[in-house]
């Protein structure tokens, strides 16, 4: 099933905004599925001035974090 999405990004300040006219960022596409969905809205945010480095993607929610050891037994708190 391949469903319609669109993405809006409208400059609201009244008058210029750092010396550039009001700005309206419009992109309409079809996706079957998230992965065509966040490529597109990568597009949208380059569009409308977001240049992230890197790419978008789905991480597990695990409140793991490899670069911390499973400590168990001790408390890391800062005082």
């Amino acid at each position: 099933m391949t469903t319609k999405y669109t993405f809006i990004s409208e400059d609201i300040e009244t008058g210029e905004s750092y010396g550039f006219p009001k700005s309206k960022t419009t992109i309409e596409f079809e996706a079957k599925d998230i992965f065509e969905v966040l490529q597109s809205f990568q597009q949208f945010l380059s569009g409308s001035g977001f240049y992230p480095s890197g790419r978008l993607e789905f991480v597990d929610d695990e409140d793991t974090d490899p670069l911390q050891p499973n400590l168990t037994g001790f408390e890391l708190n800062s005082k």
